[in-house]
């Protein structure tokens, strides 16, 4: 550009500019857009330089949103208001020092959200976000020496929902970034839980905030590809049934009592939001009121929530029947009076918590109860169960019901375990409560070939970890136009959505054509 601002006048009126500053910023927006591009082609934006324009009042307002369509938003307008409440952030810092860290991290921070999708979403939530840490130092100097928790963050907002608001939710940031180990030492965590509930002022919200912080963990190493679907839903059952157990203690305990799982979280396959289905093993009035107390603090609503949602339906004789039973109460009710479907959810009984012996046990009327009633289960039977579940229960009117729709995990979960209770009085080893492991030995039997073992454990897989991230951002089912469908395809390292499409439909078709084949005879 000329030197001589006159010369520069003349420029701008030349090309067609009422205004030598409207000349410059438009001059200024262009560059901007052809160096972004520049970088983005040789793998070398880091977003600081695209930031910085938002924070030196050179651009108006139209051409804020000019460039917030260029790099990706939808709605400009609340992405400007963004950006004027981050601007505002940075200014009314508290301190010299925190003004000077938030120009340092903000930058940082935005350059990532422009790198994901999502990215209307994900910029008001990093408003709100910083809104919560702009006042405190020490988290500033935490993210501006590690920007891999930076990126971890914006990812998170990216990902998932169900995260995002978590995150948001804590007044406590302190630890939440650094990755547990993989091999989770349970004793230690547990051991911190029940120091923490000994000496909080509020142990119904200590425990709601450490299931979210661990929670959370377990989530950031399945979204890193850390830890895959088996890895991850094992993680949320142990942190659950670590919860569990430290309460039973915190409570008191009792000797005379006992507590079994069932359920995803009897099999350690909990997923997001998964409630705890439990039943109570003893005969003491006493233990009566523990068992209320238990699931008081685990279900009661308080201003952090509830720690899980507790399902006591599975009990003999469901609502009606008492809280608490004998071991030969539940022997009596599983010979004489249960239900199939209720023998059939018996496979996914576990000891949790109190009276070895009583736990003991109970397992062991467990195999009896399978060994002698598992062949009354017939295929016509659980076929029937599947199709008024698709009829009166699933969302396929909605879009792809991943879990309980035709093809879907219910179908093969009812498939397995009728194959289990047919087969379990010769093979006793069959009674095992994981899916997984029930296939891998199913197909060591002979019982089915180990193409069909593979089918079943790629379908098995590849469909809870799509009904995972559904969960992760608050969805039921998986509908083909939306933007979380293009975060599942990236997640699963996709091309596309019709290929997420066809996996999803071709993945299902299989899983029915083999339960018609298999045992769902006419």
């Amino acid at each position: 550009l000329p030197v001589k601002p006159k010369n520069v006048e003349i420029l701008a009126k030349k090309m067609r500019f009422s205004a030598v500053d409207r000349f410059k910023s438009e001059l200024k927006l262009r560059r901007l857009k052809v160096g972004d591009m520049y970088n983005s082609l040789l793998g070398s934006d880091d977003g600081k330089q695209s930031v910085m324009i938002f924070f030196e009042d050179e651009l108006t307002d139209d051409e804020i949103m000019d460039y917030l369509v260029f790099k990706g938003f939808k709605d400009t307008k609340q992405g400007l208001r963004n950006i004027k409440a981050i601007n505002e952030q940075v200014v009314i810092g508290r301190t010299i020092r925190e003004r000077s860290l938030l120009r340092k991290i903000v930058p940082i921070f935005i350059g990532q959200v422009f790198k994901v999708g999502n990215k209307d979403r994900v910029l008001s939530a990093f408003v709100t976000f910083l809104k919560k840490i702009a006042g405190h130092e020490s988290y500033l100097s935490l993210f501006l020496s590690r920007p891999d928790i930076v990126e971890l963050i914006i990812r998170t907002f990216s990902k998932s929902t169900y995260l995002t608001r978590s995150l948001l939710s804590l007044e406590n940031l302190e630890s939440i970034f650094e990755y547990p180990d993989v091999r989770m030492d349970y004793k230690s965590v547990a051991e911190r839980l029940l120091n923490t509930l000994q000496y909080s002022q509020d142990p119904m919200a200590a425990v709601r905030e450490f299931r979210i912080i661990e929670e959370m963990r377990s989530a950031f190493l399945f979204l890193e590809g850390v830890l895959d679907i088996d890895g991850f839903t094992s993680s949320l059952s142990m942190i659950a049934n670590i919860i569990v157990r430290t309460l039973f203690i915190h409570l008191g305990g009792d000797a005379e009592l006992a507590v079994v799982s069932l359920g995803k979280f009897g099999s350690n396959e909990l997923n997001v939001g998964s409630d705890l289905d439990l039943i109570f093993i003893s005969g003491k009035e006493k233990s009566v009121r523990l068992a209320e107390e238990l699931i008081k603090y685990l279900s009661e609503y308080t201003s952090r929530g509830i720690v899980y949602e507790v399902d006591m339906r599975l009990r003999p004789d469901g609502s009606k029947g008492p809280l608490v039973n004998t071991i030969d109460g539940y022997e009596n009710y599983y010979h004489k009076s249960a239900h199939p479907w209720e023998i059939q959810a018996l496979l996914k009984a576990r000891s949790s918590a109190g009276n070895g012996k009583l736990l003991r046990e109970f397992l062991r009327m467990k195999r009896r109860v399978i060994v002698q009633r598992g062949r009354e289960i017939k295929g016509s039977y659980v076929k029937d169960i599947r199709r008024r579940i698709i009829n009166e229960v699933s969302r396929e009117s909605a879009g792809y019901d991943i879990k309980l729709g035709p093809g879907g995990i219910e179908e093969i979960e009812f498939l397995v375990q009728y194959l289990q209770l047919k087969h379990a009085s010769d093979y006793p080893d069959l009674i095992t409560r994981k899916t997984t492991t029930a296939i891998e030995r199913l197909a060591k039997h002979g019982i089915i070939d180990s193409k069909d073992k593979e089918l079943l454990l790629d379908a098995y897989r590849f469909m809870r970890t799509v009904e995972t991230l559904l969960r992760l951002n608050e969805e039921k089912v998986l509908k083909v136009g939306s933007e979380l469908a293009d975060v599942i395809v990236d997640f699963l390292s996709l091309k596309d959505r019709d290929e997420l499409i066809g996996r999803v439909e071709g993945a299902r078709k299989s899983v029915v054509e083999l339960a018609e084949r298999l045992c769902f005879e006419k």
